[in-house]
This record gives C-alpha cells, structure tokens and sequence, in this order.
C-alpha cells in the first residue's frame, strides 16, 4: 500500500476522445455508448411516462391548439432552458408540447450528471486530503451515505492507490479516468471480512487485503441497478498499459486483484464486485471495434451514392467494357461495304450481278482487310484473344446471308458476360 495517491488533472475532453501528450484516442465510456443498455432504455421510458402524467392537462389541450409554426424551430440561443422567450416555441400546440417532454427529458439526464460529477468530486478531494468539503443539499444524502460506507469497511483515505487517474491503451487506441482503486483489509470489519471472503479461491488461503479497482455509479432510486456494460468498462480500465499523470508522466498500470462498482445511494452505499477479466476485456475490444467504424464509416456506408465496387472488379469490368467496345468495331468494319442499295434483312442480293458490278465488288474487297486480320490486330493491341470471323454463303447464283460473327470473349450476346455493368 502506498501513501502516494495516483491522481490527474481533469483530461482534454473533444467529442468523446482524450489528447494525451498529443496524442487521440477514444474515450472508454464513448465507446459504450454503442451498447445496448435496455436498462437505460426502460428508465427513459418510465421517465417519459411520467412526464405525460405530471402534463396530463397539457397535453388534452395541445390536441385541439393548432401549430404555431414555430415548433421545430432550434432552441434560442439568448437563454437557457426553462426560460422563455416570443421567439420560443409555444408549448402549448401538439408539436411544441412533444418538444417540451423531450427537452424536459434531456434536461433531467443533464440533472442526473451534474450530481454524479459534483459527487465524485467531493469523494476525490477527501481522499486526496482527508478532509470533506460541505455538499450542496441536492446532494448532501448521498455524501451521508458515502461516509457511512467508509465507517462500514473500516476504510481510511491512504488506502486509496488510485484517485480520478488517467489510463491509456496504446495498442487499442484508447483512453479513460477511472474513478479509484482502493485497499479492502480482512480484519478492519465484518463488511471487508465478507467482501475478501468472496474473493478467496477454493483451497486457497485467505487474503488479508486486496487492491480492489472501483468506478462510482450514483443512483437516485434506493434500490440495486448494475448495469451489463459496467463490467466491461471496469475491463477497458483495467487492460490498461499506463497511468498518466497530471504532467505528463507515464506509470506502468497497477495491477489490481479484482473490480467492484460502488453504488452511492441516498440511503446507502454498496460495493457490487463485477467481473473485469480477460473474456469481459474481449468483449469490449469488439465494442470498441464497432465504434471505431461508426466513427470512421458507419454515417458513409449509407446512402445513395456509397455503393461501390472493389478495386479488382472496377478494373476487370472496365477490361470488358472496352472489349465490347472493340468487337462493335470490327463488326462494323465487316459490314461496312455492303451496299446498303441491295442489302435487305442482312442478306444481298447477288443472283444476276452485272460486270460493273462484279467489279465493283471485287475491287472492295481487295480493299477491305480480313474480318480475322481486323480484329486480330485489335485484340493484339488490348491483349483479347483473336478467333476471326465466319461467313455463310449459298451457292453461286443464290442469295448469301451474312453472319459475319465476331466470337470474341466480351463480344455481345454472351450470356456467360451478363449485362454490362456501367
């Protein structure tokens, strides 16, 4: 046990991340927010609930009170809620009554912070001095409860190893301020002899003390609530490389025998020892992973223009784009010198030709490179494998049908090709 209490300065706090000696990186409790906490959604809800009851009378009227027009207007910015203004919403139409509960809401969980931080700061100062500062009365049933708890395990303020510290994972680029890890002894009550007595393995001697990693969770209610993600966030703390102190100063993290929240109450305090080991530890890597998707893509992968392909594909799809293109081209340069005069439904007439005509064609064709050499060369030059062209002629004196087919990989009309993709 050290006399010396691990302690740091508020941390640099922008949009749910901690800049440590220049450095990012997410904030545990950030990255939890991720979590599905059913609890949390159950205690909003109730809290909806009765909010509707509390504006029963309210809310009859807003249903027959017609839109003011200003109901989804943002929030003045020249004073703080609850106070009011002309330019603020009526609160007394249908949609300015449903933001009214909503902003009633979001200022009851703003309440329930400010008595969380204005608790945990009361609880620092006495373990860092030993002395207590006067609470505000909001707040003062749960300092009585607190210190009652101290009395209960026999606790002084040098057991403490750990006050508001910094932790960093480099490894895992993340960041947190855990609340305090504090000694239990065996033979300072009948409190801390049950608390080790759940820590003793079976045939193992039991412990006198134990270094115990604790994070403070205040509760309006006088009942228990822990919460699933309470473990994990206990975990994240204590995989932890390094304690930073308030200057910067880098220490190896303590290791710690087990975790616990301590519940302030206004009735009680409570410790409620939770699992912090390896498979919780694991479980809140894979949150973290998640979140740093949500940072990093989850609001692009979305959208109507976010689809896309992977680089290989994109790239052998172009390939046969162009291949199509080429083999449209040298079909056309088959066909090209077909008189269009004498051509009907892809056949030409050539039973009587006169020897103008005969001529005629016989000079064209000397003319016209073979349909294989045209596209030969064409799929030389684009790396496409060459197979030339075929041609069904009657015999001499009836009518010859042209096919002149370019059988070509990526030639249209394959069905192994499918449809082009741009």
């Amino acid at each position: 046990m050290s006399t010396d209490i691990i302690t740091a300065d508020a941390p640099e706090r922008e949009g749910g991340y901690y800049l440590i000696n220049d450095e990012r990186f997410r904030s545990v409790t950030a990255a939890l927010e991720h979590w599905d906490k059913g609890d949390l959604k159950i205690w909003s809800a109730g809290l909806a609930a009765a909010a509707a009851f509390d504006e029963l009378p309210r809310l009859v009227t807003a249903l027959i009170t017609p839109d003011c027009g200003r109901s989804y207007h943002k929030k003045c910015v020249d004073h703080e809620w609850p106070e009011r203004c002309p330019n603020c919403r009526c609160e007394a139409c249908q949609p300015c009554v449903t933001r009214w509960l909503r902003d009633r809401y979001e200022a009851e969980s703003r309440r329930r912070m400010d008595e969380g931080t204005r608790i945990h700061g009361l609880i620092k100062h006495w373990v860092l001095t030993g002395y207590w500062l006067p609470a505000d009365p909001d707040i003062e049933n749960y300092l009585m409860s607190f210190k009652a708890f101290i009395v209960e395990y026999g606790l002084r303020n040098t057991d403490w190893e750990l006050a508001e510290a910094r932790v960093v994972n480099r490894a895992y680029g993340y960041a947190g301020t855990l609340d305090g890890a504090l000694w239990f002894h065996r033979d300072r009550s009948q409190a801390a002899f049950d608390l080790l007595d759940r820590l003793t393995l079976d045939g193992a001697e039991r412990v006198q003390g134990a270094l115990v990693l604790v994070d403070y969770k205040s509760r309006e209610k006088e009942d228990r609530a822990i919460f699933s993600d309470n473990p994990l966030q206990l975990a994240g703390y204590r995989f932890a490389e390094v304690l930073v102190l308030a200057d910067g100063t880098e220490l190896p993290m303590l290791k710690v025998d087990a975790a616990a929240i301590i519940q302030v109450r206004p009735d009680k305090t409570t410790v409620e020892l939770v699992l912090a080991e390896e498979p919780e530890f694991a479980t809140f890597l894979s949150i973290l992973a998640g979140d740093e998707w949500m940072q990093d893509r989850g609001k692009r992968a979305v959208g109507a223009r976010t689809h896309s392909y992977a680089p290989s594909v994109v790239k052998s799809r172009a390939a046969d784009s162009r291949r199509r293109a080429l083999a449209a081209k040298a079909t056309a340069a088959i066909m090209e010198d077909v008189p269009p005069s004498t051509a009907v439904d892809g056949a030409v007439d050539n039973a009587s030709p006169t020897p103008a005509e005969r001529g005629a064609r016989a000079a064209a064709a000397a003319r016209r490179p073979d349909a294989g050499q045209v596209w030969g060369g064409l799929a030389n030059q684009h790396d496409a494998p060459s197979r030339g062209r075929r041609v069904r002629a009657s015999p001499p004196g009836g009518r010859t049908t042209v096919t002149a087919t370019v059988a070509v990989l990526g030639a249209p009309g394959r069905p192994e090709d499918g449809p082009p993709p741009f």
